[in-house]
């Protein structure tokens, strides 16, 4: 039965699994809290530390005021102690003291931080294997943000700063108060405490082992926080997954309205743009027809004012001579006359009335075609209202597959360190120094998520090939390139204007993937084939055929390895391929087609070594 594995042990072997890791750690602090407490209790002779502690303060207290000193923060205060304790009455009494006080001093030097070394050593090792075994595994840089890992890093550098501090204050006690710069505000507060209790704030030195046992108590103590949070690590890991689960569920229902809706207004988009480009190539003819129907207005208007001044005039003339000539009396020169005049009144009356009817029927077509000018205007504002709330959908659509790819790619990776976290062997690869994350965690493509797209990965070569050769030719390939639904001729316009606009400071490369991303986008089930009818149009049969070799990559052909015995030496390799090769023509019944082995002669063949 192999010996049980012990932080020791863990230099040349590697433990079960993570939470065998962690059990070995808590074992090992729990020795070194027992180690503290055997040295503190040799230290003072006795279990209550307190006790010792303080008779040891009010003795040096008391030694203080009688030779009236103030302060014992430094070495030179002790001789300054023992100089005066000298010309004191009561010379052998204090002499006493004063070696008692010497020997403390002593001792507690000797102990801190010598004596309290092995445990520093001991919470130094559990140290380096807590962040060795009880690792974060984020960083804050390039993962995703997770709150819980977020916060165990952050406690993961507080607490291994806290523990490096608690350390270096033990090492340092000594060298301060050799320096003079050993002062009480500068040590814990339990500390603090007790010395305000037992009124030796004046001398620090007393303290010091105490001092430094409560900030190895505290360093031991935080290690233990740490294998708690480190237990408990994976347990919120999976908590914030499932909190992260009902949040995608609520951005998927968000996103698919957001993209019904967006199909709907683009639907709309689309027709109101192909019946706006059917009104627009008849505006041309309707603003031909109201030039031709105003100057027929004003032919007719000018003719209109002519025939009315003639038939005022023979109006007039026609009243005249009804006036002058009396029927009875009248001559027939003169009836002919007033005949006449009449017949000309009348002529000319229903002529007026004719060009009165057409100057009617001419505003009438005026005035519709003003209606349509003003519908094609209104069709031509609401379009333009539509398109921009179109573009509001299409960013908010964008921001929200945005936020659900975020979601879903945090959940992978929580998935990942739990899973990580779970294996047994990685406690072993922890060990072995191998690989132990993931440096990407299947992010999707730079287009986003996109519930109409068809997940094709040779659909991404064949971009990156078209970004490369086609260089201005884009434009015409985006004209030709189909689209279902069907988008309007003015809508790929101004998907070509914003292209180029988004992109001027970028290369052309950068403008033709991204217009070959924007069709993938608004064209359903987009496949590479649907490119290849659009370049045989151009005539780019150089680029068909390297994405023939794109869409159908050769094999690669697999090298056929002879292998021979191991027995055989390398001078009989020749002789002992040319017999295979026979026994495999022989055993397809080909031999009878086959030339004959050259003779091999005796003199020729090495012999083989028994």
């Amino acid at each position: 039965m192999a010996p049980k594995l012990t932080i020791d042990g863990l230099e040349g072997r590697a433990p079960k699994s993570l939470k065998h890791a962690r059990s070995i750690l808590s074992s090992a602090l729990v020795l070194a809290q027992k180690k503290l407490s055997a040295i503190e209790k040799n230290f003072y002779g006795s279990k209550h530390a307190k006790v010792e502690l303080g008779k040891k303060a009010r003795l040096i207290t008391k030694v203080m005021k009688q030779v009236n000193l103030s302060w014992l923060t430094e070495p030179i205060h002790l001789d300054r102690l023992a100089a005066r304790a000298i010309f004191s009455d009561d010379d052998d009494g204090l002499t006493l003291v004063i070696k008692q006080i010497r020997d403390f001093y002593d001792k507690t030097w000797k102990a801190v931080p010598a004596d309290l070394q092995p445990v520093i050593d001991r919470i130094q090792l559990v140290l380096r294997y807590l962040r060795l075994y009880c690792p974060p595994l984020y960083n804050p840089s390039t993962d995703p943000h997770i709150q819980t890992a977020k916060d165990y890093e952050l406690k993961y550098k507080t607490m291994t700063a806290d523990i490096k501090k608690y350390l270096d204050h033990v090492c340092q006690l000594y060298e301060k108060f050799q320096k003079g710069q050993m002062y009480m505000d500068e040590m814990s507060q339990g500390t603090r405490e007790l010395a305000m209790k037992l009124e030796a704030e004046d001398c620090p030195f007393v303290f010091a082992f105490h001092e430094a046992c409560e900030c190895l108590r505290e360093a031991m103590r935080c290690e233990e926080d740490w294998l708690v949070v480190s237990n408990e690590y994976k347990f919120f890991l999976e908590s914030e997954a499932n909190d992260l689960q009902d949040t995608k569920s609520s951005l998927q229902q968000k996103v698919r309205r957001k993209q019904d809706e967006y199909n709907k207004q683009h639907y709309r988009l689309t027709t109101l743009g192909t019946e706006l480009d059917n009104q627009k190539s008849e505006q041309a003819v309707l603003q031909s027809k109201e030039m031709e129907l105003i100057v027929r207005q004003e032919s007719l208007l000018a003719r209109v004012a002519e025939f009315r001044l003639d038939f005022d005039i023979k109006e007039f003339r026609l009243a005249e001579v009804k006036r002058t000539t009396n029927p009875k009396t009248a001559t027939l020169s003169e009836l002919d006359t007033l005949n006449k005049l009449v017949e000309e009144v009348k002529l000319e009356g229903r002529i007026l009335q004719d060009i009165h009817k057409e100057l009617n029927l001419i505003k009438l077509k005026l005035t519709q075609l003003t209606e349509k000018q003003q519908h094609y205007q209104k069709l031509t504002l609401n379009y333009e209202q539509l398109n921009r709330h179109v573009k509001l959908l299409d960013r908010s659509y964008l921001s929200t597959s945005k936020e659900l790819h975020q979601n879903t790619h945090t959940i992978e990776h929580i998935k990942y360190m739990v899973q990580y976290l779970d294996t047994p062997d990685t406690a072993q690869q922890i060990f072995l120094e191998l690989p132990r994350r993931r440096e990407a965690l299947g992010m999707s493509r730079s287009h986003g998520l996109n519930l109409q797209s068809t997940p094709d990965d040779v659909l991404d070569k064949v971009f990156d090939l078209l970004s490369q050769t086609l260089g201005l030719k884009w434009v015409q390939m985006y004209r030709d390139l189909p689209f279902y639904p069907e988008r309007g001729s003015r809508t790929i316009e101004e998907d070509i204007v914003r292209i180029q606009s988004e992109c001027v400071r970028d290369s052309i490369n950068k403008e033709i993937r991204k217009s070959l991303d924007r069709w993938r986008r608004f064209h359903t089930r987009a496949k590479a084939s649907d490119l290849l009818p659009v370049l045989r149009k151009m005539g780019e049969y150089d680029i068909l055929a390297a994405l023939e070799t794109v869409v159908h990559p050769p094999r690669a052909k697999t090298p056929v390895v002879e292998r021979f015995p191991t027995f055989l030496e390398a001078s009989l390799v020749p002789y002992y391929q040319q017999v295979s090769r026979y026994d495999h023509l022989r055993h397809s019944k080909k031999a009878s087609q086959t030339p004959a082995l050259p003779p091999i002669a005796k003199s020729s063949v090495p012999r083989v070594r028994a």
